[in-house]
C-alpha cells in the first residue's frame, strides 16, 4: 500500500508497504531501503567507521536525507554534531514530518545534535570548511542517472 508519495523538482519519492508489511523507499523507482534490512547498510556506513576515532565528535554526512545514517550516528555518546547535506527539501521534510519514517529514524532530524543543511553538496563542498571534522561519510543515492553520476568524481573526493 502507497503510504507517502511526492514528485520533488529532483524526484519521486514512494513510501509504501510490502506484502511482508515492511516498508519500503524508492526514489525515482530505485529501492533506496527496505524497513526490513536497512540496518544492515547504515549499521556498516555510518557505525564501523564511526568506532575508529579516538574521540568522534563531529560529524559531516553528505547526502543521507531519510535519516536513517543519522539514528546510526546519535548512538555514540561522544557525538556532538552531526551536519548533514541533502540535495532535495521534500525528503528532508518526509524524514522529518512523517510518523512512520520518524519511527524508522528515531525522529533523528528533530535532534539537537543534527544539523540539515538543504543544498547541492558540490556546491557546499566549494565553500571554505568552517569546522575540521573526525568523520565524513558519503551517502549518495546510486549513479543511475548521468547528473548522479557526477557525485562520484575525483574532484569531489579530493574536495572532502
Amino acid at each position: 500500500m502507497l503510504l507517502f508519495y511526492k514528485e520533488s523538482p529532483y524526484q519521486r519519492i514512494a513510501f509504501f508497504t510490502e506484502a511482508n508489511g515492511t516498508m519500503s523507499l524508492t526514489l525515482d523507482d530505485y529501492w533506496q531501503f527496505n524497513s526490513g534490512c536497512e540496518h544492515i547498510y547504515h549499521e556498516c556506513l555510518f557505525t564501523m567507521p564511526g568506532l575508529f576515532p579516538i574521540q568522534l565528535t563531529d560529524v559531516l554526512v553528505l547526502g543521507g536525507g531519510d535519516g536513517l545514517g543519522t539514528r546510526e550516528l546519535l548512538k555514540f555518546p561522544s557525538v556532538k554534531s552531526i551536519d548533514l547535506v541533502d540535495l532535495d527539501p521534500e525528503i528532508v521534510k518526509f524524514a522529518k514530518e512523517n510518523v512512520l519514517m520518524r519511527s524508522l529514524n528515531k525522529d533523528s532530524f528533530n535532534n539537537p545534535k543534527a544539523n540539515v543543511v538543504v543544498a547541492d553538496a558540490k556546491k557546499w563542498l566549494e565553500q571554505l570548511p568552517t569546522k575540521k571534522y573526525d568523520l565524513v561519510i558519503v551517502d549518495f543515492p546510486d549513479p543511475t542517472t548521468d547528473q548522479l553520476w557526477t557525485l562520484y568524481t575525483n574532484k569531489i573526493y579530493n574536495q572532502i
